[in-house]
Parts: structure tokens; C-alpha cells; sequence
């Protein structure tokens, strides 16, 4: 059955849209933002067929979908509610910005990690009987880990919690977060004989503990496959080529896992293939250090965000133009400006984030912090 929505004469423009964003918001599940999308763009209530209607997907995927946001644990909030004799609908009840913060902050996770775990893991490295050049490297890697990420972590944070400054003023960005404190983070006053050292400890055996921790955190708080960041993050750790059989003996993975991973962190950018003269074997290694990845995904996040804004004006604005003036045309105009102010905001953002990291590696050398 065809529905009130269906017979707009922006159908078109809506459905593109819908498309678009799915495409530019890459690190969520589509459905969800096809629909999520969806609410925020129409800004009313609406029932399950009316969402099948814009988004063009199946009513078992709409319903789960639906399900997810709703759910008391959805970092979208999205209400359901049902009069008497009539169907459920759905609704974003919140201002525009607070889902446009949770897209940024989440897209941002990607950068985050577990750090909980890493003193413990530096505390058990120093207690073993032998400090070999491969222990000092480890703890190092360790140190850097530690520092880069907890800074970075505080950048997101002071962001998402400044954000109402930001949108009434986003000339301030740069100037709000580029002079803060370094002093601000979160200092870690390391408690060393308080944990509990584990009889038999190995380095291998806290690689792997490390990797463990670190791909349990980043699949369950981004969706990502443990495998990928398990895998990928064993080169940061090692810092040097590996084989497939060494991929496969420190990770438990099967050989057709490691296989499949190490194709997609290959069409990633992140690692590449090299041949040893007189060696048959493949090895593999990273293109970027843990810094420069770090800046990759920054830089990346800033040219999705500048290459939306520039579609949204392009694409769809100007053909919004077309119409002749009423009602749904000014709605439908607004929510592509408010659009275009986040993403400018987002862009403003990664650039002050890119500025702060400067600073931050400008005056510490991480290698050589000490927990």
C-alpha cells in the first residue's frame, strides 16, 4: 500500500539522500542509517510502512532495525509509541545535533582503545627474568600506546562534551581546543605491586593478552570484526614484517581467517606485501607507524566530512531549487543547511584535532614517557 510519503514530489531527492549518507557514514551498519536518517529528515512520527516507503528496504530489516534503535541499550535515541487503534510509530525526539555529536564521536571510536589493561601488561613485562631487546621494544610500544591514545581520547571527549559551544560559535574550535593544557589528561600514577603478577608469564603470552583486550573493546564498542583489529594491531606491536604462520600461532586464528584479514588491511592501506631474497614465503608490513595511522584516520574523517558538505550543496540543494516554494520544500531545505553546518563543523573539528596532536608529539617524545 502506498503511503501519504510515497506521493511527495521530493521522493526522489529523499531516497538519494538516504542513499547518500549510507555511503558517507561508512563505519555504521546501513540500515541504521538509512532509517535513522529517515526520522530525522521527515522530523515526525512514523509508522513502519511509511519508513519502508523512503528507505526502499524490506520490512524484516526495517524491524530489526527499529528494534536496535530502540532498545534501551541504542546509542540513538529514537522513541516508539502507539495510540489506541492505531500502529506503532517511531520518532527522533532529540535535537538534530545530539544524533550528528553521536555520529561523529562514534566514527571517532575507531581511533579509540581499550587502555585499562595497558599498566597491568607493563608491570607484568618488567617482572620478567630476562629484559631482552624484544621485551624493551614491547614495554616501549606500551608507553606509546598508552600516551598517544589517552590524549586522544581526551580531545574526543572535550569535544563532545563543548559541542553546544561549538554550534553557536564554530570559529572557537580551533581556538577552545588548541589551547588547552596538556596538563588536562589524565595522569596515571602507576600502582605496580598492587597487581597480581601471573606465575609462568611469557612476553608471548602478554602479547597476547594485549591483543585480546584491545579486539574484545574495539568489536564490541564499533562493530568491528575482532579478527581485523586483533590481526592488524599485531604488527603495531611487533613493528616488523610477519608471516602468515607467525599471524596464525600468536592469534589462534585459522589460516583461511588470517588469509581473508590480511587481503582486507591490504586493500585497506594499512599493510603491504614484500618478498626477502631467497625466501619463498610472503611476509607482510605495516605502510604507516601507530602515529601515522593515528593521522590517516584524522585526515580521513576530514575529507569525508568536506566532501559531504560539497555534495549536499551541489546535489541536492541545487536541485531542491526546482520546486516550487511550499512547506515540505522549506523543511526538506533546512535539514540539508543544518547538514551542512555539522559537517563544516565536523571538518573544523578534525582539523583543531590534527593541530593538537601536532602539538602534543611536539613536545613529548612517547617512546620515551615512562608509567
Amino acid at each position: 500500500m502506498k503511503t501519504a510519503l510515497s506521493q511527495s514530489p521530493f521522493i526522489d531527492i529523499k531516497r538519494n539522500y538516504l542513499v547518500f549518507m549510507e555511503q558517507t557514514l561508512t563505519w555504521f551498519d546501513p540500515n541504521l542509517v538509512r532509517i535513522l536518517f529517515t526520522l530525522l529528515m521527515e522530523g515526525e512520527a512514523l509508522d513502519q510502512d511509511q519508513i519502508i516507503e523512503l528507505t526502499e528496504l524490506n520490512r524484516a530489516s526495517v524491524s530489526a532495525t527499529l528494534s536496535r534503535l530502540t532498545d534501551s541499550t541504542s546509542k540513538f535515541l529514537v522513541l516508539q509509541t502507539r495510540k489506541k487503534g492505531q500502529r506503532k510509530k517511531y520518532q527522533c525526539p532529540q535535537k538534530l545535533a545530539v544524533y550528528f555529536r553521536t555520529l561523529l564521536i562514534e566514527g571517532l571510536e575507531v581511533t579509540k582503545f581499550s587502555l585499562e589493561q595497558v599498566p597491568l601488561l607493563i608491570h607484568r613485562l618488567d617482572s620478567l627474568s630476562s629484559q631482552s631487546s624484544e621485551i624493551l621494544r614491547l614495554r616501549r610500544f606500551l608507553n606509546e600506546y598508552w600516551e598517544l591514545s589517552n590524549y586522544f581520547h581526551f580531545t574526543v571527549t572535550y569535544f563532545q562534551n563543548n559541542l553546544e559551544k561549538f554550534v553557536k560559535n564554530p570559529d572557537s574550535i580551533s581556538q577552545l581546543i588548541g589551547n588547552l593544557s596538556l596538563n588536562e589528561t589524565k595522569v596515571f600514577n602507576f600502582p605496580g605491586p598492587k597487581y597480581n603478577l601471573i606465575s609462568g608469564d611469557s612476553l608471548e603470552r602478554i602479547k597476547k593478552d594485549f591483543l585480546e583486550d584491545q579486539a574484545a573493546s574495539q568489536s564490541s564498542s564499533v562493530g568491528k570484526k575482532k579478527e581485523l583489529v586483533m590481526i592488524g594491531l599485531l604488527f603495531f606491536v611487533e613493528e616488523k614484517p610477519l608471516t602468515q604462520d607467525y599471524i596464525i600461532r600468536i592469534t589462534g586464528y585459522s589460516r583461511s581467517t588470517v588469509s581473508v584479514t590480511l587481503k582486507t588491511l591490504i586493500r585497506l592501506n594499512i599493510l603491504q606485501v614484500i618478498k626477502k631474497r631467497k625466501d619463498r614465503r610472503k611476509f607482510y608490513q605495516l605502510k604507516y607507524t601507530l602515529t601515522e595511522n593515528l593521522f590517516n584516520t584524522v585526515k580521513q574523517f576530514r575529507y569525508i566530512f568536506s566532501n559531504a558538505k560539497e555534495i549536499i550543496q551541489v546535489q541536492f540543494q541545487s536541485y531542491l531549487e526546482k520546486f516550487e516554494e511550499n512547506g515540505e520544500k522549506e523543511k526538506l531545505s533546512t535539514f540539508l543547511e543544518e547538514n551542512i553546518r555539522f559537517f563544516e563543523l565536523f571538518e573544523d573539528y578534525t582539523n583543531a584535532c590534527t593541530y593538537i596532536l601536532e602539538e602534543f608529539l611536539s613536545k613529548h617524545e612517547p617512546s620515551n614517557l615512562d608509567l
